[in-house]
This record gives C-alpha cells, structure tokens and sequence, in this order.
C-alpha cells in the first residue's frame, strides 16, 4: 500500500464489518490498564541521544525513527501503529471541556449523600423525558430555585452550597447554617470528584450520563493519555539536537509541573500555587488557546 509516497507493508488480518460505535469516557482503570507504561521521567532523551525509559518517548510506545524497532509489538516505525501512555496526576484537575458540565451537576446533586436534589415524586416525571439533555435541563431548573436562598437536600436534608466558574476553577459559597462546611476554605477538583463518586447509578441515567460509558466522575482528570510518538515526530536538526513536537514540550512541562506538585505535597508544604500551574498545563494540552492567567 502506498501513501503520501509512504511504502506501507501488506496486513493479512481478518476484515470485519463494525456494528456501531459507542461513544463515552475512559475510567483510570481503562486509561492504565489500556497503556503499556507509565510516565514519569520529564527527560526525553539520555546522554547518548536515545529514547528514555519511563520519558514520552520510551520505546513501549513506538518510534517514528526507523533506526527503533517498537519495544511493545517488536515492529518498526513503518508497521507499529503506536501506543499510549499515561502520567497518573499527584492531584486531580478539571478538563476545560467538561468544567461547564461539571457545575452545572453540581448544582444538581447533594454535596454530601449524592442525590438528586429534586423529590421522588419529580423523579417518575423526568423519567419520561427520553432526551437526555433535556432531561438535564428539566433536573437542573427543579434543583435551582430563583430566589436567593440556599438550597435543601430531599432526601439527608443538609443546605447546598451554590457554586460558580472562575477560570479554571469551580468556586463554592458555603452557607453558614452548613455546620458541617465550616473551615474548608478550599473547592478543589477533588471535592468535585468525591461529590459525583456518590452519585448511584440510577440518578447517573436520569442525568443523561451512563453507568457503564461515561460516568460523571471520569470528566475530572486523574489519569492522562499520552500519545504515541508517531502523532507528535520529533525532527533531528543534526547528529546531536532534535525539535521536538509542541505536544512533547507540552507532555514535559505536565510531568514536571506533576513532579513538583508531589515533592511539595511530600513536604507538607502549600501546594496551592504548583497546583493551579498543573492545572493549567494539564489543560492547555488540549486547549492551548486559554488566555494568560487561566
């Protein structure tokens, strides 16, 4: 087979007719049980200008130099397909693409026991609701009243935070009648992690979310894919430097910002501002557009 004047070998593997596609969210368990290493060295390249063990280059994952063969399918960088990686995060961050969902649950569900904010008997009539958008919006406008009051769970009766966006983070009012929020000063991508954990299966469906695909808590990050070198070629300049792709200086800059954030946790340290770098590098990987400051 021949592309983009690419020799390509020939596969003699079986042909098969895909049924549908399912579309949803990787787990962790998914993301690492999915990769064949993990990363953690922030060092690409040794002394001697090969491919780190542990770096976003390690060999596991596949070359795009045709000096390597892949240390994973033992093919070369013509025939191996390349394979994922992923760093495990020292703390959980927000995905920019799915923080607006993330509080607009919030705003649905108990902070404390993770139900539903609206009765049993409002339960039965958004079952009915086929779209599950609009079911959302439906739980959603049942759960947030328009005066100014603090909310109040149906079911474990405790009073609701109101929450709000800033940047890249998720901001909580605490009322004062909530006894049992008082000191916590913090809303961290954590908080919303334990939060959306709580929530049972059955209300996960009424909130137009699945079970099995696309559970609310994998919308915040604790485990990140790394891709393959072949979708990021680093380039040689001459026999002793290499450009790297902008998605290799980006998956550098998180593993280093994560070491950082780890040895200052190891410390005891204040972890606040290496956390919010983390936060943002983690994020601009996929939306390098972001603003200063975000």
């Amino acid at each position: 087979m021949n592309i983009n004047n690419r020799q390509f070998n020939y596969s003699n593997a079986d042909l098969k007719k895909a049924k549908y596609i399912q579309f949803g969210l990787l787990s962790p368990e998914e993301i690492k049980n999915g990769a064949v290493c993990e990363i953690t060295n922030p060092d690409t390249f040794d002394q001697n200008g090969n491919p780190n063990i542990d770096g976003v280059n390690d060999l596991r994952m596949g070359s795009s130099e045709s000096k390597y063969d892949c240390a994973t399918c033992k093919c070369n960088s013509k025939d191996c397909p390349g394979h994922f990686g992923y760093i495990n995060l020292a703390k959980p961050v927000y995905h920019p693409f799915f923080i607006d969902i993330c509080l607009k649950l919030l705003q649905c569900v108990c902070y404390k026991c993770g139900n539903i904010l609206i009765d049993k008997n409002n339960k039965d009539l958004i079952r009915k609701i086929n779209n599950p958008k609009t079911r959302l919006s439906k739980i959603y406008n049942l759960s947030n009243p328009k005066s100014n009051k603090f909310n109040i769970c149906n079911y474990c009766k405790a009073i609701q935070p109101k929450y709000k966006k800033e940047q890249l983070k998720i901001i909580r009012e605490i009322p004062g009648e909530a006894k049992d929020l008082e000191g916590e000063t913090k809303f961290t991508p954590q908080h919303v992690l334990n939060i959306f954990t709580n929530i049972l299966d059955e209300d996960i469906k009424l909130l137009g979310f699945n079970p099995r695909y696309s559970r609310p808590e994998w919308m915040i990050i604790q485990c990140l894919l790394v891709c393959p070198p072949q979708v990021r070629p680093s380039v040689s300049v001459d026999s002793s430097l290499r450009a790297h792709d902008d998605l290799t200086h980006q998956y550098n800059q998180i593993l280093k910002s994560n070491i950082a954030l780890r040895n200052e946790e190891n410390r005891n340290g204040d972890i606040q501002d290496k956390y919010d770098v983390l936060q943002i590098v983690v994020a601009n990987l996929m939306k390098n557009a972001l603003p200063s400051g975000q």
